[in-house]
This record gives C-alpha cells, sequence and structure tokens, in this order.
C-alpha cells in the first residue's frame, strides 16, 4: 500500500475502503489490481512469494492459495528490502507473529468511520475474541506465524494445584520442542479461558507471551507467572476476580485447535 491507501492523515490516505486487493484499492495500481496481478505472475511461475506492504489485515480469499507463501512485512523501514531478503534465502530464520486476525470476510469485522454515517463504534468483542465469540474462522490467527523449522508443545502443567487466591498468581510451565532441522525462535502465547464465567466474557484472552530459542532437537520448559488480578473483569461495582474454575491455554497462535490446555481455580 502507498500513502493514497492508508495513513494517518486527514485528507488523503486514512483507512481503506476495502480489505481485498481485487477492489478500489490500491489507488495507484490504476485499473490492473493487485489480485489480477498475483495471478498472471503465477500463472508464468508458480515459485511466486506476495510481500505484504500494510499496516493491517488484507482479506484475500480470493488468492491466498495462489502463490507459494505470503510474508507480512507490514512498514518495514529503508532496510525492509535487506531483512526480507535474509529471510527468504535463509539467512535468517521467521519468526514473526500476527498481531491481528486475518478474517476470511470483510463482514467479519466491526463496521469502521468511513463505513458508517456517525460515529464507529467498537464492541466489547474485538478482533480474534469477536470471531471466536461470533462462531468464524478466520483465515489466520491472531498470533499465527510460520518459520523454517517446527516446534511442538508437550502439555501444560499447572504448578499450583490447590488453586490461587486472589491475592495469589497461576504459574504454569509447558515443553516446547524444536523438532526440525534448523534453530529458530518461538513465541509461546498464553490465554485464559472462563468456561464457568457468570459474566459476558470473551472464550479466552491473551494474558502472556515468551520468545523462547531452541537449537534442533532442543527442548526448553517455558514458565509463565500470571496474577489473579490479571484475569480479573470490569463490573459496574469496579473490577471483579471472578472465583471458580478456569482455563490455561498454551500454544503457538489463538487457534483452539493448537493449543495445549488445563485447569485450575481461583478461591
Amino acid at each position: 500500500m502507498a500513502w493514497e491507501d492508508e495513513g494517518e492523515g486527514y485528507d488523503v490516505g486514512q483507512d481503506r475502503d476495502d480489505l481485498t486487493l481485487s477492489g478500489q484499492h490500491p489507488k495507484h495500481w490504476g485499473a490492473t489490481k493487485p489480485a489480477a496481478f498475483i495471478a498472471q505472475a503465477v500463472a508464468a511461475n508458480p515459485n511466486v512469494i506476495v510481500l505484504l506492504a500494510v499496516g493491517s489485515a488484507i482479506v484475500m480469499e480470493d488468492w491466498y492459495a495462489s502463490p507459494k507463501a505470503i510474508v507480512q512485512t507490514f512498514y518495514p523501514g529503508q532496510e525492509g528490502g535487506n531483512a526480507a531478503a535474509a529471510l527468504l534465502f535463509g539467512e535468517q530464520n521467521f519468526s514473526g507473529k500476527l498481531p491481528f486476525t486475518v478474517a476470511k470476510s470483510p463482514d467479519d469485522y466491526p463496521l469502521f468511520q468511513n463505513k458508517t454515517a456517525g460515529d464507529a463504534t467498537v464492541d466489547y468483542f474485538h478482533g480474534y475474541r469477536k470471531l471466536e465469540h461470533d462462531g468464524k474462522t478466520p483465515r489466520f490467527w491472531f498470533g499465527f506465524g510460520l518459520s523454517y523449522t517446527k516446534f511442538t508443545y508437550g502439555d501444560v502443567k499447572v504448578l499450583c494445584s490447590a488453586g490461587i487466591g486472589a491475592d495469589g498468581a497461576l504459574n504454569v510451565e509447558v515443553p516446547v520442542t524444536n523438532a526440525g532441522m534448523l534453530a529458530g525462535d518461538e513465541i509461546v502465547q498464553l490465554y485464559i479461558g472462563y468456561p464457568m464465567t457468570q459474566a459476558r466474557r470473551p472464550a479466552k484472552e491473551l494474558k502472556a507471551f515468551a520468545r523462547v530459542k531452541l537449537a534442533p532437537g532442543e527442548m526448553k520448559s517455558v514458565q509463565f507467572s500470571i496474577p489473579a488480578r490479571d484475569m480479573a473483569y470490569w463490573s459496574d461495582n469496579g473490577w471483579v476476580i471472578e472465583k471458580g474454575t478456569h482455563t490455561v491455554l498454551v500454544g503457538p497462535s489463538a487457534d483452539p485447535m493448537t493449543l495445549k490446555s488445563a485447569t485450575f481455580s481461583i478461591n
């Protein structure tokens, strides 16, 4: 994307009106939009990698399956080309994770200001929490990211089996192994779920993450400590730490299919 398409200006370059690459954006591409260009490139050479220089999610259902890979570069700056080349040629290993969810349809996102008559309203459920609440499966979950190696997760172990108090902390550990042939960094993510909640809460919330560097075949136990107060929700009476049984989920992304889970209680 260029300044004509998205940015922080009031007169030009505001929010995109189209989240795909086949509509009116990017404006500076003229009649042949990126989705059509990608199709032409893949038809000429199937070994195509698409680099997205954008600041937010792109809905890519009409073309994502065609290229060999897709790399979200965001706005990498003047050295971005060198950084991308080092990654694509294997001099460095990928370890980035998506800080948002890539939906399958623009309709899966809330309406923003340039699509509404008045002010935009952001509901309590937003991002991966909204899609999970709505029962929608995204193209790429929050926290998703690939590597040239493969990481496997063992079972989550809760280190405070008797439960924790409102002033205590949840301590857990999970073994993470580099099951591939190259060294790499994994971003281990911890979510908390509230299956027994009596309040309006998301299915799960990200509460912590940690970067772990692993050589081929190496395993490390990654530990987390989450204060009970970080699991509170806001009510008319202030912050509430909900007692009862909750779920801790650990894995490489918010995708429920990738997460290892265990239960714990707040007494």
